[in-house]
Parts: structure tokens; sequence; C-alpha cells
């Protein structure tokens, strides 16, 4: 911290520079010059001092306005020094309709599901996923929010254009973002799985139909993405290695 001697002076000299450097007041002094000259007269000392006191105003806010903007970007940079700036990458969105039964074979439930696998890139400083949501919006017009969901078994199996991919049941996002902090320059990837009532199911993949999934940090900064259905079948299945069995990569 400077001593108050050098502060202030440094707060006088930003004063005069701003003054010296409106344009508009060394036409005034011009023009003050110019009437004295020509009326052979002074100017009132009441009109110098309030113009006096006017400029001495707008200097004064001008180098608070500086100051004030320069603190404003400092606190910017500063946050993005010390806070979580996530990236977010999604794999491919499978959507279908989930039948949950018992032994006996009896239908419990069933729903309607969108998969998404997702990996979190971490570009600021450590954090958690704090959060995630997701809600579809179909071409009606409908909002639909999903509720979270895991897989019950270990592995599951989920049908790709490639064939069968075995998924691990374990590697849910919501888990493995939560429970440790992603270190900078450091990634979670997982899967993120929603229920939906059942009815909408052959609405999800139609063209149109926008899915939406939010994943927030530890400052609850949300991160979106929004995916617009095609209707059209995927190539290729994208899941991260990490999310599949040692004896499936």
């Amino acid at each position: 911290m400077k001593p108050l001697g050098q502060e202030v002076w440094l707060f006088i000299k930003a004063v005069f520079e701003i003054w010296q450097g409106y344009v508009f007041a060394g036409v005034v002094a011009f023009a003050v010059a110019i009437y004295e000259h020509a009326k052979q007269r002074s100017v009132p000392w009441t009109a110098f001092k309030w113009g006096l006191m006017s400029f001495l105003f707008v200097s004064f806010f001008g180098a608070w306005r500086e100051q004030y903007h320069g603190a404003i970007e400092a606190q910017r940079k500063l946050q993005e020094l010390t806070g979580p700036k996530f990236e977010v990458v999604h794999g491919t969105t499978t959507t279908a309709l989930m039948v949950l039964s018992n032994e006996r074979g009896g239908v419990i439930s069933k729903s309607a599901i969108v998969f998404i696998p997702v990996v979190v890139i971490n570009h600021g400083a450590p954090s958690i996923v704090r959060g995630i949501s997701m809600k579809v919006t179909l071409r009606d017009g409908r909002i639909f929010d999903g509720i979270p969901y895991a897989f019950p078994k270990p592995e599951t199996t989920i049908m790709g254009p490639d064939g069968p991919s075995t998924i691990l049941s374990s590697a849910v996002l919501l888990r493995r973002g939560t429970i440790n902090p992603i270190p900078t320059g450091g990634q979670a990837d997982g899967y993120i799985l929603y229920r939906f009532p059942p009815e909408i199911d052959p609405e999800l993949s139609k063209p149109g139909t926008t899915i939406l999934f939010e994943i927030e940090d530890v400052d609850q900064k949300k991160y979106p993405t929004t995916i617009t259905m095609t209707g059209e079948n995927a190539k290729t299945f994208y899941v991260s290695p990490s999310m599949m069995p040692d004896d499936r990569k």
C-alpha cells in the first residue's frame, strides 16, 4: 500500500490529466480570452467560479470513473483466475422407452428416457459439479422437466448404430462430478439419464424437439447445452471409454 501523500498526488495528477484531456476545456479557455479582449473587461468572478467548479466536478468524476471501471475489470479477471470455468462436450443422444419389470415379468413402470454421455472440462479453479437439470420442448410447445435416474444394474447395454454398447451404471455424472472436485485442466465424464412421461417417447426423437441440459458449478454458474433432434439415426455412438467396463474398452 502506497503512502497517503503519494496517493493524494496520484489523484491530483489523474484529475489534472483528465481535465487537460478534454478538448472543450481548451475551447472554453480560448473563448474566455477572446471575450476579455473584445470587451476589454474580465469575466465576472461568479461565472468564473461556477465554470471552475464545473470543470473540477467533471475531472473528479472522470478520475473516479476510470478507477471504478478498472476495479470492475480487475475483479472480472480475478474471477476468471479463481473461479471454475467449465466446457461441456456431449456424445450421442439416445432416447428410448424404458420398461421396469419385476422378477415375474410384471410391468412396474414405464418411462421415456434421454441418455447422453457428457464430458465436463474445467479450465478454471477446481470445482465440483453442483447440479444437473434437463428439460425437453416438443414440437407443439409442450415443456417437460426430467427426473434424474441411474441404471439399477451394474452394467447396462445400449443399442447403437455400431451394435450394442455396455455402460457401467456407476458412471453416472451426478456421482463422478460431485464426489471429487474437477482440477484445473482436468475433466469428469459420465452419463446423464433423465426420465419423462412414457407417452412422449415417440415425440422425443422427432425433428424439432429440443433437449436442454444445464450443468452447474460450485459458484452456481450454469452451462446450458441445447440439442435439437433431427429425426435421423446416428451413424456412430460416441461414449467416453471410462464409462465402459475394462474388457469392453
